[in-house]
């Protein structure tokens, strides 16, 4: 994921004068908040809570980690951890049932997008704060697509193969694999979902990790349409071309569409293609795709032994829309609080990834979904190098992660 641009100089300005208002008791004043993140949001992180740090005389330390998440459950339980994590989701069940995170209290969780409060919960309990949401989305390239973006699959599939048959382009549907033997199952999920497959079944919004649908009977008997997208050439493995997440293909004229999130907008603007962003059409029928939606937010570490001041940094910094919108014009993904949302409602790419999200799947955040990622990722690479069919390749992910559950 390439480092967005801070834009918001004006409103961390701003920001000064909106938490002077806020105060931590005179006891914390002095004390130290230590805040792990990823490279790509470190920099931004550092301006964005540097006013609240100065008005309240506390040194917050934003820490870049390179496996926030396993770094995190090896530090925690020594006492050498932080005080606060930024992360997925999907890290909740494994860090709740692990007892290295606080349960969220005193969180006005009617101000935020309601999925993503739904995300973070975990056994009828809040344990993240969330500041943005995330998804894939079709862009498309509009030098080579005038008509604009494909609203069915079949007009998708159409115009890819002929501008193929053309010589015009070498690929249809640009999906970064990123491995040489496994391909990104986040990318690709929404394939397995439009055509019947799930990862766990959900009923009434509770997973079961015993019911693994990789291999469900729908997505069986739907297989056989992959196998026909590979084999014309409509979705293959990018990779083996040295070709990945640098979207090169796309950017030079060469792939009609391509599958990304909001992440890689600074590069898609930057590239200079004209482009629109959309739902993906569902390869099925009419309507969505409904792929992986994702939820990026902060937990409280159970370890901390600045636990009243970590709370108060993430509703008087976090849950503001100063910090959310920070974080969007940086990062590119959008907000989780709604009133930060309705700030950047005239974005049409905001608007289009918004549209490729509606009915898009949670990233399962129960403990047992790190038993799916590699299994599910061997799969896909299995297909688009050939090596298997896929219903072997799904059906063969699904009895190992199965058998990994127990």
């Amino acid at each position: 994921m390439s480092k967005k641009r801070f834009a918001l100089a004006s409103a961390v300005a701003a920001a000064a004068l909106a938490v002077s208002g806020f105060a931590v008791p005179a006891h914390a004043a002095g004390k130290t908040l230590t805040i792990w993140a990823d490279s790509t949001r470190t920099p931004v992180l550092k301006k964005l809570v540097a006013a609240w740090a100065t008005a309240n005389n506390v040194t917050v330390n934003v820490v870049s980690q390179t496996d926030t998440n396993s770094n995190f459950q090896a530090a925690a339980p020594k006492g050498v951890g932080p005080d606060l994590i930024i992360g997925a989701h999907d890290w909740t069940g494994t860090l709740a049932a692990s007892g290295l995170i606080e349960p969220m209290t005193g969180v006005s969780t009617g101000l935020f997008d309601s999925g993503s409060i739904s995300a973070f919960s975990y056994n009828g309990r809040l344990w993240g704060v969330p500041f943005g949401t995330e998804n894939i989305a079709l862009v498309t390239n509009l030098n080579l697509v005038p008509a604009g973006a494909p609203t069915t699959w079949a007009s998708l599939e159409s115009t890819a193969l002929a501008l193929k048959a053309a010589g015009k382009t070498t690929s249809g549907l640009f999906i970064p694999c990123g491995g040489a033997n496994s391909c990104d199952p986040y990318h690709h999920a929404f394939l397995n979902f439009g055509l019947g497959g799930y990862v766990f079944q959900n009923k009434s919004g509770r997973l079961n990790p015993k019911d693994v649908g990789l291999a469900s009977k729908a997505f069986l008997a739907n297989a056989g349409l992959v196998d026909k997208w590979v084999s014309e050439g409509l979705i293959s493995k990018e990779s083996a071309t040295g070709d990945d997440y640098s979207f090169k293909t796309f950017f030079t004229n060469k792939a009609p569409f391509m599958i990304t999130g909001p992440w890689e907008l600074a590069d898609i603007k930057k590239s200079g293609v004209p482009y629109q962003i959309s739902m993906i059409p569902n390869p099925l029928g009419t309507g969505n795709a409904a792929p992986f939606a994702g939820y990026q937010g902060v937990y409280l570490s159970h370890y901390s032994t600045n636990r009243l001041l970590a709370r108060q940094f993430i509703n008087q910094v976090v849950s503001t829309d100063t910090f959310q919108l920070g974080l969007y014009n940086d990062q590119g993904r959008p907000p989780a609080l709604l009133s930060a949302i309705k700030a950047i409602s005239g974005d049409k790419d905001l608007a289009g990834f918004a549209a490729a999200g509606v009915g898009a799947t949670p990233m399962p955040n129960i403990p047992q979904m790190g038993s799916v990622w590699t299994d599910f990722g061997n799969a896909w690479g299995a297909v688009l190098t050939g090596k298997l069919k896929t219903a072997a390749a799904f059906t063969q992910a699904a009895a190992n992660i199965k058998k990994l559950i127990g």
